[in-house]
């Protein structure tokens, strides 16, 4: 498979997919893609993203990190992820702003049982 970013899209296969903030990491899987974007000026915190070789965005990650029940509190919770890593086939290693890390299954975005 291949891919090319610039700005904010990425293209596989020749389907271009828009994300709200520039693409900043794209790590490949076995036809599947994880994508970061930009952290800096993030309009989210949920940034990281799960793509099929199609150009479809599968999932966007869920806010797992924080306790914060109160969502106007949470809402201005500056805390997006800022690394990814792929682990091996199935699992990728995010670490966010507050450099708390946490890891997922690369092709659900769900949390890992995994230990």
């Amino acid at each position: 498979m291949s891919f090319k970013t610039f700005h904010k899209n990425l293209v596989v296969n020749c389907q271009m997919i828009t994300f709200p903030d520039q693409v900043m990491e794209v790590l490949e899987y076995d036809d599947f893609y994880v994508v970061m974007t930009d952290y800096h000026q993030s309009s989210t915190n949920e940034n990281v993203y799960g793509i099929d070789p199609n150009g479809f965005i599968l999932w966007q990650i869920s806010t797992f990190k924080s306790s914060i029940e109160n969502k106007e509190v949470k809402d201005l919770f500056f805390n997006p992820y800022t690394s990814i890593e792929k682990l091996n086939s199935r699992h990728v290693k995010l670490i966010d702003f507050n450099n708390q890390s946490i890891i997922i299954e690369a092709y659900s975005g769900c949390l890992s049982d995994d230990k």
